[in-house]
């Protein structure tokens, strides 16, 4: 018995005819995953001698550099690692998305001076659009006494809030009467009052979903620049929505948009 025109695929003509057509609708008409390619380590403070271990200062921050933005929460002691034998170490971990980069700090009172470590990112690593990386990177460190350059901490009165409102605080912008989606940027006072824990009004709730959900991201996150809407929109990438801040003008410095990123990181607190 023959098949009909709208009856089963039954000879192996047919079914050989029904193949092809999936095999052309695959190849040609519908569009392949839009797979990202994994994040990459680019670069990082520890730079290996001829024997091929760092020597790095005990009290100065190990960095890790990024080809591109992160997802915070993919930064945590099961992607991050120090251990040395069967000798862990706890290491606090901070995303900087202006430097798209990973802050690695450590207790002194927990190092031993006289033994390596490895320094290991495993896999897990994920960019802030979802693609995870596999394992990245093994370093090998020993740690000095060698003081660590001083760091100026950041003011909000007298570094941050002056730039922001000199660039972004007109009345015809994040300032006035009526400051664009409610983000005052005129002084310290009103950054303070509007950013610090308050949800962006540009981000959609639905619009990312899974793992990688950043709905309700606030402008600021004390202590997580990561996590701070307004770093992602000085920056002009991750996951930010409209223009790039400020709008219609040229970026801001890397230098005042890493001040600004580092005094969240240091808890977004007022200087007055």
């Amino acid at each position: 018995m023959t098949s009909s025109r709208f009856g089963s695929f039954g000879t192996t003509r047919s079914r050989a005819v029904l193949l092809a057509l999936c095999a052309g609708l695959l190849r040609c008409d519908l569009a392949p995953p839009n797979v990202a390619a994994p994040p990459r380590l680019v670069a990082t403070s520890v730079d290996p001698d001829a024997r091929g271990y760092a020597e790095h200062p005990l009290r100065a921050p190990i960095w890790l550099w990024f080809d591109r933005a992160l997802w915070p929460r993919s930064i945590n002691r099961g992607t991050v690692t120090l251990q040395s034998g069967e000798v862990s170490l706890t290491p606090r971990l901070r995303y900087d998305p202006a430097q798209r980069a990973v802050r690695v700090e450590l207790d002194p009172d927990d190092v031993r001076r006289d033994v390596e470590y490895l320094l290991v990112l495993r896999a897990g690593i994920s960019s802030w659009d979802g693609a995870t990386a596999t394992a990245l990177a093994t370093l090998r460190v020993r740690f000095t006494d060698r003081p660590a350059a001083a760091q100026r901490a950041v003011s909000l009165r007298r570094d941050v809030a002056p730039a922001l409102a000199a660039a972004c605080g007109s009345a015809s912008c994040h300032g006035g009467a009526e400051p664009v989606m409610g983000l005052d940027l005129s002084s310290a006072d009103a950054m303070l009052r509007t950013t610090v824990g308050r949800p962006s009004r540009e981000w959609s709730a639905s619009s990312v979903g899974g793992q990688f959900y950043w709905g309700g991201l606030a402008l600021i996150e004390p202590g997580a620049p990561g996590e701070s809407f307004l770093v992602y929109k000085l920056i002009g990438d991750g996951p930010m929505r409209g223009a790039r801040m400020p709008r219609g003008a040229a970026p801001l410095d890397p230098t005042l948009v890493q001040q600004v990123s580092d005094w969240i990181a240091a808890g977004a607190s007022d200087d007055r």
